[in-house]
């Protein structure tokens, strides 16, 4: 519409011209080199104005042979980037959907087509990834570190290979190069915490928690959780040598995170062997409103030495108030009673846990059926708990440890256990793999290596605690030994009241 009524302005204007110059007629006349030339005003405009155009026609003609060259140099090269543009289409296409023949066909001609470019260089590592050609894929991700543009990717994609080959050394480099290119990487930060914290180097997982945490890369909430977890582990190596300072890094643990239950206990713990039992048994109760657990109820039952056991019936009855329809309490009851000889009591305890009987809830009738010489009885509750739902064990990424750990030893990840019931074997009804507790790797260690689930094999239950590092899979055993929070059948022990059957951090 504004071109239309631009071109009809431009019209009236030209007619309004050409009606003046008749309304008024003239001559204009020349003298040049004698002769004398004269016209009319109206011939003399339009001899001008034929005259510029032809000029300006002539101008552009000449000027458009002059540029002809690199016109046509843009133009073949166009069509190059197109078809190098549509051989990465294709390329990316093909490895999308997994035909690597396709994949490097594409990338051979992108690369000669396109050259050294971002585009060309992630094809042709993806095709060569596809292919199985790893060689090839590294090459492509050095290609890519001489570039700020890619160097990222670059990191990333020889991570990737260094994980795969097993070389952590290499893997943790690349990582710690990655965050240093761009500190706001995810995969990269997430990458290095995992390598400090594996190796026990928790003074670095603190400081790159803390640039996680202000650059938001995670969130308030996470931060302060992942922080409980370094500080629990970096206590319960300081626990061997320092019980001081481990008390206090338990105590800011459980402060980050109440609802963690190994930094609670660890910290009773601490605080009851300095004879703080008070502000112990304050700590653990706090944990228990959050979430009761059978390693929290030991150590509130056993927080001051040389109770008698009735004693521990009356700390058990204090958790009961605190949660009374959860079944810990009710068990953290029976085992009070059970170490008191109240049978009578702990019978009644037990009936009154609600829900179908787990494995421990078995065991602990056969126990007290034993205890009360009903030998038949208890072979029968044996006999159920063979079959029983198995109870919450520490769980991460298929493995089964007899204690929590701060790091996953498959995946490195920091908080990956969690208190669940384990995975069973389809074959067998039993945990994947059992994992033992292995002492603290000094910080310059390196990550354990990826450990696969063994194949099922048919085997009796045993315990975690029953296992040794040197156990490549657990062994049928003629009795099933009971899990840690069982407290066992009658013995001086028992009598003593003083030995802890749970692990200790």
């Amino acid at each position: 519409m504004v071109r239309l009524i631009i071109a009809a302005a431009c019209l009236c204007g030209l007619a309004f011209a050409v009606a003046w110059l008749v309304d008024h007629p003239g001559v204009i006349a020349v003298t040049w080199f004698g002769y004398l030339i004269e016209t009319s005003t109206a011939v003399a405009v339009v001899a001008l104005v034929s005259v510029i155009a032809i000029t300006a026609l002539v101008w552009r003609l000449l000027m458009l042979f002059l540029r002809s060259p690199r016109h046509l140099r843009q133009r073949l090269h166009t069509r190059v980037q197109d078809k190098g543009l549509a051989a990465l289409s294709r390329g990316l296409v093909a490895v999308g959907a997994g035909d690597a023949a396709a994949a490097q066909k594409a990338a051979r001609e992108a690369d000669r087509l396109v050259g050294v470019k971002p585009l060309a260089l992630l094809l042709r590592s993806q095709a060569a990834q596809l292919a199985g050609d790893r060689e090839a894929a590294k090459a492509s991700f050095r290609a890519m570190l001489d570039s700020n543009e890619t160097m990222a990717l670059g990191l990333r994609g020889l991570y990737v290979e260094a994980r795969r080959e097993g070389d952590h050394v290499r893997a943790r480099n690349h990582a710690e190069k990655a965050l240093a290119h761009k500190s706001h990487l995810p995969w990269a930060a997430h990458a290095t915490l995992a390598y400090q914290a594996g190796s026990h180097d928790w003074d670095g997982a603190m400081a790159t928690l803390s640039r996680q945490a202000d650059q938001r890369i995670l969130s308030r909430d996470k931060a302060r959780r992942l922080k409980a977890v370094v500080l629990t582990g970096k206590a319960i190596d300081m626990a061997a040598h320092d019980r001081t300072q481990a008390r206090a890094l338990a105590l800011e643990a459980h402060h980050a995170a109440p609802d963690l239950v190994p930094a609670a206990v660890l910290a009773a713990d601490l605080l009851a062997e300095a004879g703080e039992v008070a502000r112990a048994s304050r700590i653990i109760e706090t944990a228990w409103r959050l979430g009761p657990h059978p390693e929290l109820a030991d150590a509130y039952a056993h927080a001051r030495i040389g109770d008698s056991a009735q004693d521990r019936v009356k700390r058990a009855r204090t958790l009961l108030k605190l949660a009374p329809d959860d079944r810990e309490s009710i068990f953290a009851m029976a085992t009070a009673h059970m170490e008191a000889r109240d049978f009578a009591a702990a019978l009644v305890a037990l009936q009154s846990i609600p829900g179908q009987p787990t494995r421990r809830h078995c065991l602990f009738f056969a126990r007290l059926a034993e205890a009360e010489g009903k030998e038949g009885e208890g072979r029968e509750w044996l006999q159920r708990a063979a079959i029983a739902p198995a109870d919450p064990a520490w769980t991460a990424d298929g493995i089964v440890s007899d204690r929590w750990l701060p790091v996953s030893p498959v995946s490195g990840d920091l908080d990956a256990f969690v208190w669940q019931a384990p995975a069973m074997s389809a074959e067998t009804d039993q945990p994947v793999i059992v994992l033992p507790h292995v002492p603290a790797a000094p910080p310059e260690a390196l990550p354990p290596p990826v450990m696969r689930p063994p194949d099922p094999k048919p085997q009796a239950f045993v315990s975690p605690a029953g296992l040794t590092p040197a156990a490549a899979a657990p062994q049928p055993v003629p009795k099933p030994t009971f899990i840690p929070d069982d407290p066992g059948p009658p013995d001086a022990t028992d009598k003593a009241g003083s030995q802890r059957s749970r692990p200790t951090y």
